[in-house]
């Protein structure tokens, strides 16, 4: 695949590519000195993570709001947060690129979900908050980043399945 094509499919594995490249330049001594070449190749790699961490994100949301979803299924926000659940999961579908599949550690954006979530708890329902606390803390995450981001994953059936294996003691 050419430059121009992995920048245009994969801004990620691009900027790796090129950051890499750049580097292999450092010892040449017919560069111009008004190059600042390391300083170049952190920004050229700063792009490839902010896609990242900007997908990242996206799906930490995705996980606070279903958090959310199972510890208060009957708050009036509920509508709300399936809507933002929607979009979050359209949007994370169209920025993903196979590069970024296997750097998402989904444990560790449970475990920040989970942080997140309980403070949001906390804040109308310190009850709800422990039991998430206690119930959902050192599992690991129970959502596939591939099953997550399918046209076909119902936050509705994510979170009975979710309390089923809570309610039976299982982890999730």
């Amino acid at each position: 695949m050419d430059g121009a094509s992995l920048y245009d499919d994969d801004t990620l594995a691009w900027s790796e590519a090129q950051a890499a490249a750049l580097r292999s330049l450092s010892g040449r001594r017919d560069l111009p000195n008004q190059l600042d070449l390391a300083n170049v190749v952190e920004e050229i790699e700063d792009v490839g993570k902010s896609e990242l961490r900007a997908v990242e994100s996206l799906i930490e949301n995705i996980l606070v709001h279903l958090i959310l979803l199972w510890a208060d299924p009957a708050a009036p926000a509920v509508g709300g947060w399936r809507g933002e659940i929607t979009d979050w999961r359209v949007a994370a579908r169209r920025r993903i690129t196979p590069s970024m599949r296997s750097k998402i550690d989904m444990n560790e954006l449970w475990r920040d979900a989970l942080t997140i979530g309980c403070a949001k708890l906390a804040a109308w329902d310190e009850t709800k908050a422990e039991a998430a606390r206690t119930t959902l803390t050192g599992s690991p995450c129970p959502f596939d980043l591939v099953a997550l981001l399918t046209e076909s994953f119902d936050p509705r059936q994510a979170v009975a399945r979710l309390q089923e294996a809570t309610a039976s003691g299982t982890r999730p």
